[in-house]
Formats: C-alpha cells, structure tokens, sequence
C-alpha cells in the first residue's frame, strides 16, 4: 500500500496500479485497496475502470457514501461519451447517485458542485447556476467550485438565447449575475 501511494501521489499510476494490486492478492476484500484502486482510475479519467472498483466496494459496503459519489461522477463522465439515449441513462442513474448523497450528506466533499456539472450537461443551466452558488455557501473555501460556478454561468452564456439568459440573470440579484 506505500509502494502505491507514494507511486500514486508522484503521479506513476502504473507503478500505483501494479501495487495496489499485488496487495489485493493478499487482501481480495479490502475496501481501502478497491478504493485506491479506484482513485487510480480517476486520476487516468479512466471512468469505467474506477465505476468497476466503486461497485466493488459497494458490494462490500452498500452504506459507502464515498463509493456511492465516486460512482455518481462515474456515470456522468461516461455519459458525455454516449450517445443520446446511453447517455440519458447514464445520466440518469448519476444523478439518482448524487440524489443519494445529497439526501444523506450534503457536506461530503463537493458533491453539490459535481452535481451542477451534471445540470450543466444536461443544459439545465439555471440549476447548475444555482446548484453552484449553493455550493459555494456551504464550503466558501472549495477554489475549482468558485473557479467552477463561472464556468456554469459561461456555458449559460454560450448556449441560451440572450431573450432567456438576460431576464434571468437581472432577476438573480447576486454579485455573480450582473458580472455576467
């Protein structure tokens, strides 16, 4: 497990994968070796491969809230690479997932602002706006989700009609919305 993570933490995610592995030989239900198995996969945006490791450990653990966020993020990565009706329903279930964290925690990392990306994609941009100011009220420190929550407004930009986009963003009130 050191070999692994310090392997991981240099950003050698093979040498981290090859020994993450050799340690699940020895421990085939180790939930701390699937999930750095998993952050793995992550980090090589490899999204399957970590959804593989996250069920994993859900099978192991159906209460793993960590598992069950990863797997949320999962599916919506998979999801941009579908087609219409495969995306849908990868969409779908991530957002069940993130439906489930938020429901029993909604201070777990940045699950809010992960979920915004999902309305961003699904062009639910008002709601990935607000999803991200939400966000920002409950963790002001999170810097990709302040850096974020612009991305959120641009795409709103790029992608409504001004007859839309500018009567909703006067009507917001907020610092973020007459910026834009």
């Amino acid at each position: 497990m050191e070999e692994g993570n310090r392997s991981l933490a240099e950003r050698e995610y093979k040498a981290a994968e090859r020994a993450f592995k050799k340690a699940l030989k020895q421990e085939p239900r180790s939930i701390e070796i699937a999930r750095s198995l998993g952050l793995v996969a992550l980090a090589r945006e490899n999204w399957g491969e970590a959804n593989k490791w996250y069920k994993r450990i859900l099978k192991l653990d159906p209460e793993d809230l960590d598992a069950v966020f990863q797997r949320a993020i999962c599916h919506r990565q998979i999801g941009t690479t579908k087609a219409f009706l495969f995306r849908r329903a990868e969409w779908d279930q991530s957002q069940r997932l993130f439906q489930k964290v938020l429901a029993a925690d909604s201070l777990l990392q940045d699950v809010v602002y992960q979920y915004a990306v999902l309305q961003r994609y699904r062009k639910a941009y008002e709601e990935s706006i607000l999803l991200g100011h939400a966000q920002i009220r409950l963790k002001p420190d999170l810097d990709h989700a302040q850096i974020g929550l612009f991305r959120l407004y641009q795409a709103f930009l790029d992608n409504g009609s001004p007859e839309q986009v500018v009567p909703w963003l006067r009507a917001q009130g907020s610092d973020h919305s007459r910026y834009f």
